[in-house]
C-alpha cells in the first residue's frame, strides 16, 4: 500500500508543475476528440488530458522497472475504457487524469484536479486513493487505516484532516457539492432539492459549484458535507470511489422510488451513468437527502 501512495505522490507531484507550466504556457487546450459516453458539448478530450495520462503511465512504468510487483496492475481512465496493463491483473487502478479539464479549457483556475485509486483486481477491495488539487498545490491520500492525509506541496507539510462532522442538513456550515456547469444537470438536482434546501433551518448551507471524481476526497476530508447528482457519468464516480470506501461514508445509486443501494463495483462499475446519485458524509445525511430526491422525482 506504501508503495502505491509512493506512487501517486510522486505523480502528482510532477503532474502539478506540469499543469502549471502547461497553463503559464498557454498550451494543452487543443481538441484532441471526445469522451466516451459524453456529448461532444458536455465534455471532449484535450491536450492537458493526453499529456496527464501519459505522464502516469510514464511514472508507473519507472516504478514497475524497480518493483515487479506492479507489473500486475491494469490502469483504466475516461479515456481508454478498455485499459492498459496485465490481462490478468492483480491491481486495478482507476484514473481520472485531469478532473476539470473543462475549466482548464475555458482558462478556469482553481477548478483543475487528478484522482486515482488502486483495489484488488479480483475483489475489488479497495487499497489506497489519492486525490491533486492542482492550483491550490494539495494532495489528499488515503489508505486502509481509512485516515485522511493532506500534503501541501509548498512546504512539504502533511497534515491529518479533520474529519467531517455534519449529520443534519440544518448544521451551521454544511458545504454541499453541485455541478453547475450544464443546465441539463442543473434543471433536474434544482427540481429534487430546492425545496428542502430553501427551508429557513437550512438557510447556512452553501453550495459549491464543481463535482466530479475530486469530491469524494474533500467529503472525507471534511471539506464537503454532501454531493448529489443526477445522470452521473460512471467514470466520475470509479477514480474517486475508493475514498469513501476506506474512509467509510456512504455513495447511493437510486435505482427507483426509495430503493438507494450503495454503490458497488460488481453491479454499477459497468454502467454508462448512474440515474440520481447521493454522496454524503454520515448515514443519517444521505438518508435526509435520497428523501427528499424520492418526494420529488418519480
Amino acid at each position: 500500500m506504501e508503495l502505491l501512495l509512493e506512487l501517486f505522490h510522486d505523480y502528482f507531484r510532477r503532474l502539478h508543475q506540469t499543469v502549471l507550466d502547461a497553463d503559464e504556457d498557454n498550451s494543452g487546450r487543443g481538441i484532441l476528440g471526445t469522451v466516451e459516453g459524453r456529448e461532444s458539448s458536455e465534455d471532449v478530450e484535450i491536450g492537458i488530458d493526453e499529456v496527464a495520462y501519459k505522464l502516469f503511465a510514464d511514472v508507473l512504468a519507472e516504478y514497475q522497472a524497480d518493483n515487479p510487483g506492479l507489473l500486475n496492475a491494469w490502469v483504466r481512465h475516461e479515456h481508454d475504457h478498455g485499459g492498459s496493463g496485465t490481462t490478468n491483473p492483480e491491481i486495478r487502478i482507476d484514473l481520472d487524469p485531469i478532473d476539470g479539464s473543462d475549466e482548464y479549457l475555458r482558462r478556469i483556475r482553481n477548478s483543475v484536479y487528478s484522482v486515482v485509486c488502486a483495489r484488488d483486481a479480483d475483489t475489488f477491495q479497495p487499497l489506497v486513493a489519492s486525490t491533486l488539487d492542482v492550483h491550490a498545490g494539495m494532495i489528499y491520500s488515503v489508505g486502509q487505516d481509512g485516515q485522511v492525509s493532506i500534503e501541501f506541496l509548498r512546504s512539504g507539510r502533511v497534515t491529518t484532516a479533520d474529519l467531517a462532522g455534519h449529520t443534519a442538513l440544518a448544521d451551521t456550515g454544511v458545504v454541499g457539492a453541485v455541478y453547475v456547469g450544464r443546465m441539463k444537470y442543473l434543471s433536474p438536482w434544482m427540481a429534487a432539492l430546492e425545496e428542502t434546501l430553501s427551508r429557513p433551518e437550512h438557510a447556512g448551507i452553501a453550495l459549491h459549484g464543481k463535482g466530479g471524481s475530486f469530491v469524494y476526497a474533500f467529503i472525507a476530508a471534511g471539506v464537503f458535507s454532501f454531493y448529489v447528482m443526477p445522470d452521473e457519468p460512471v467514470d466520475e464516480v470509479l477514480p474517486g470511489l475508493a475514498f469513501a470506501e476506506l474512509a467509510g461514508f456512504p455513495v447511493l445509486v437510486r435505482e427507483g422510488v426509495g430503493n438507494w443501494v450503495q454503490f458497488d463495483m460488481r453491479s454499477h462499475g459497468e454502467w454508462e451513468r448512474v440515474p440520481f446519485l447521493v454522496v454524503a458524509c454520515t448515514n443519517e445525511l444521505a438518508a435526509e437527502l435520497t428523501a427528499a430526491v424520492d418526494r420529488v422525482v418519480a
